[in-house]
C-alpha cells in the first residue's frame, strides 16, 4: 500500500472519530480514551522505556514503583490531550472559555498592549493546544505559532484547521524566522514550544535537573536582541478536568544581547519549567528523548 493511501486511511478514521465524538460530551470521550490507554500501554514498550529513563534522570530518589506510576500517568495525560485536541472542532468558543481559564491574564494583556511584541513560551505540558486557543478567545491576542509539519499531511490539515479556528496563524517551523520577526516587530505575539531536544550545531546547553540539556536559544535571542518581553506559560489540568493557564514574566532587563546573556535567559526559563515538573511531573511528555545529546568533550 502506498504511503499516501495509508495516510488517507488514518485521516478517514480520524474524521469518523471526530464526527462520532461530537455526539457525546467531552468527559465521556476522555473516559473512553483512558480505557484505550489501558489496552495500548503494554504495547508501547520502547516509549515506556524512554519515559522511565528520563524520569529516573529527573528524580533519582523516587522508587521504581513511583517511576512506573508516573510513566503511566504521563501517557494517560497524553491521550487525554489528544482526545481534547481532536474534539476542539466540536466545542464552541463559549465552551472553550469555560474549559480553559487564565490565572494571570492581566500580565499578558498589559505586556501585549505595550506594543513591543510578546513571546509566549510554553512546553508539552497539560494541554498546550488549548493554551493558544484560549489566548485568542480570552485576550484577543494576534498570535503566530510555528509548528512542525506532520508526516501525515491529511491529519496535519485537521490539526492546523483547529489551531486557526480562533484566529491564530500557523507557519512551518523550518520557514518561520522571518515571519516571527515580522510578527513581533508589528507589536503582536508568537507562541513557542521549546522543551524538546534542540539542534546540536546551533543551540546551547543549560542545566535541567542537574544535567546538561540541549535547549533552543531562539526565544532568548529574540527577547534580548529586540527588547521583547518573554513569558513562561503552562496550561495545567485541574481535578475537575478543566484547565488553568499560569503565566510568569521571565526576567531579562538585567541582561544584554550577548552569548552569556542568551545562555542566562535560556537557563532562567528552563528553571521555570523544571520547577513546574518537580511539582507535577505527570502532565509532561516524558516519552520524548530529551537527553539524547551530550556536550562534546
Amino acid at each position: 500500500m502506498k504511503l499516501s493511501h495509508k495516510y488517507y486511511i488514518s485521516y478517514s478514521f480520524l474524521r469518523v472519530y471526530i464526527a462520532m465524538a461530537g455526539l457525546f460530551p467531552i468527559k465521556f470521550n476522555i473516559a473512553i480514551s483512558k480505557c484505550i490507554v489501558k489496552l495500548l500501554y503494554p504495547l508501547i514498550k520502547s516509549r515506556r522505556r524512554v519515559a522511565k529513563e528520563n524520569l529516573r534522570i529527573a528524580f533519582p530518589d523516587k522508587s521504581d514503583a513511583e517511576l512506573n506510576r508516573l510513566v503511566y500517568a504521563s501517557f494517560e495525560n497524553l491521550i487525554i490531550t489528544f482526545t481534547e485536541i481532536f474534539n476542539i472542532s466540536n466545542m464552541s468558543e463559549k465552551q472553550i472559555k469555560e474549559y480553559v481559564q487564565f490565572e494571570n491574564s492581566q500580565l499578558l494583556q498589559k505586556l501585549y498592549d505595550d506594543g513591543r511584541g510578546l513571546i509566549l513560551l510554553s512546553a508539552h505540558y497539560g494541554n498546550w493546544e488549548f493554551m493558544a486557543m484560549a489566548g485568542a478567545y480570552h485576550l484577543n491576542l494576534d498570535m503566530l505559532i510555528p509548528v512542525k509539519l506532520l508526516k501525515n499531511w491529511f491529519v496535519d490539515r485537521i490539526i492546523n484547521k483547529n489551531r486557526t479556528a480562533c484566529g491564530n496563524k500557523v507557519i512551518n517551523m523550518d520557514k518561520a524566522a522571518f515571519e516571527m520577526l515580522k510578527q513581533l516587530k508589528s507589536g503582536k505575539a508568537i507562541a513557542l514550544l521549546a522543551d524538546q531536544s534542540a539542534h546540536e550545531n546551533s543551540d546551547i546547553y543549560v542545566s535541567m535537573f542537574g544535567k546538561p540539556t540541549l535547549t533552543y536559544k531562539a526565544p532568548a535571542e529574540l527577547a534580548l536582541k529586540y527588547n521583547i518581553p518573554l513569558t513562561f506559560n503552562y496550561c495545567e489540568r485541574q481535578g475537575d478536568g478543566k484547565y488553568i493557564i499560569k503565566s510568569e514574566l521571565v526576567k531579562s532587563e538585567d541582561l544584554e544581547f550577548t552569548k552569556e546573556g542568551v545562555a542566562e535567559l535560556t537557563q532562567r526559563h528552563s528553571n521555570m519549567l523544571e520547577a513546574v515538573l518537580r511539582r507535577n511531573p505527570a502532565q509532561w511528555v516524558w516519552a520524548h528523548k530529551r537527553w539524547k545529546h551530550s556536550p562534546k568533550k
